[in-house]
């Protein structure tokens, strides 16, 4: 005796009409085919989606791609930090439409870099916080590429590093009044 599987199948199904020649219908026809295998894919990729998405949305970095004439495919919940629309107003606008000219001509230069280097290039750019703070961000760009060599799209994670240039600046500071403050002392000391 077989034993009957107890796995969850899933068909589509299409049904036409058969009809006379003279248009009565005398009947259906029915053609069911499994699915199974291509829904269980479809899951996999959703949930994979669903996992990357996460991801990308709770990282602290900016994180976008912008398709070659420079309009927003992706962007993360941290663009909702910058003076620039809400987050579900950024996909399909340009560049040039979210920030003001010079900013958007900085973030595309840099876009042109990446696709003209064919691979990534590192810059610090700068952009306005909805507080009106200016930031800067250190920024890996690169191509996005799918199953051509041809890419559809540039990709950029911009990490802020503002309050790293603010130390870097006192730093500095504090070593010119060091090397000030000796050598005014031994401009005084006379052996």
């Amino acid at each position: 005796s077989g034993e009957l599987s107890r796995t969850r199948r899933f068909f589509e199904i299409a049904h036409n009409p058969i009809y006379e020649k003279d248009g009565t219908i005398i009947g259906v026809s029915v053609f069911a085919s499994d699915v199974t295998e291509r829904r269980q894919v479809e899951e996999e990729l959703r949930e994979s989606q669903l996992k990357l998405q996460s991801i990308i949305d709770y990282s602290p970095a900016l994180i976008s791609i912008k398709d070659l004439n420079g309009n927003v495919i992706l962007a993360n919940q941290s663009f909702s930090e910058l003076d620039a629309p809400p987050l579900n107003e950024l996909i399909g606008r340009n560049v040039f439409d979210l920030f003001p000219a010079e900013v958007a001509q900085q973030l595309w230069n840099n876009d042109l870099a990446a696709l003209q280097a064919d691979g990534p290039i590192r810059s610090e750019e700068t952009v306005k916080h909805k507080d009106g703070a200016w930031h800067t961000y250190w920024t890996v760009k690169f191509p996005i590429y799918l199953e051509s060599d041809q890419p559809f799209g540039i990709c950029a994670i911009s990490n802020d590093i503002t309050e790293r240039k603010r130390a870097e600046k006192a730093l500095e500071e504090s070593e010119r009044f060091a090397r000030a403050t000796v050598d005014a002392l031994s401009a005084h000391i006379a052996i």
